[in-house]
């Protein structure tokens, strides 16, 4: 048996078959039901900290106050970008948040274009320190953090250029995961074939 964190799944999925093979640095982002995760390829190697908890990115500080997320942390990232509160902005049950890219793609009630814009900025915020600290040539949002992105696309990179350094937001690329809904589930295959592939006189 094989166990690891969702999000780093995804970054490795996205890094071996995705739009990040071949891409030295990398910041991914993946933001499910009531929390968003984190991982980051450095110089091609994943960082993982002194006891596995580095990229950690729903966790990262935006904010005094606030909300408290899903570790008790105020302010953070992932107190101030839910999904739920996205879903229930522009009217759906939590359970369509399927839905999500075909209802932001329609025109938009007050109430549900103040909470895409005010969760854009707090996405923004965080990403432009995130750029500023690991320097990545590439961001990947996957999950509903995608359809953030595909929803404000210039007000995001917008916000991100304002809390980054120039030379710094002008190499770095934000995209959507090209492996789409079956990320995590191709990240956890590859967790599990990688000591086969990587000697297979093993077996």
């Amino acid at each position: 048996v094989w166990t690891a964190n969702d999000a780093h799944l995804g970054l490795l999925a996205e890094t071996n078959f995705g739009g990040g093979s071949h891409v030295g640095s990398i910041v991914y982002l993946y933001g499910g039901a009531g929390r968003i995760g984190g991982g980051i390829i450095s110089d091609g190697h994943l960082i993982k900290g002194s006891n596995g908890y580095a990229g950690e990115l729903g966790h990262f500080r935006i904010r005094s106050g606030g909300q408290r997320d899903s570790a008790g942390l105020q302010g953070t990232l992932e107190s101030e970008v839910s999904r739920d509160a996205l879903v229930e902005s522009l009217g759906l049950d939590r359970r369509d948040y399927h839905r999500l890219d075909e209802v932001l793609a329609e025109r938009r009630t007050p109430p549900a274009q103040e909470e895409v814009d005010r969760q854009v900025e707090a996405l923004g915020t965080a990403l432009g320190t995130m750029v500023t600290i690991f320097n990545p040539d590439l961001i990947v949002l996957g999950g509903f953090l995608g359809s953030l992105l595909d929803a404000e696309p210039e007000r995001l990179r917008g916000r991100i250029a304002q809390e980054t350094l120039a030379p710094q937001f002008s190499t770095v690329r934000v995209t959507r995961p090209t492996l789409g809904e079956e990320i995590i589930l191709i990240g956890a295959a590859e967790l599990a074939f990688e000591e086969l592939l990587a000697d297979p006189a093993t077996l």
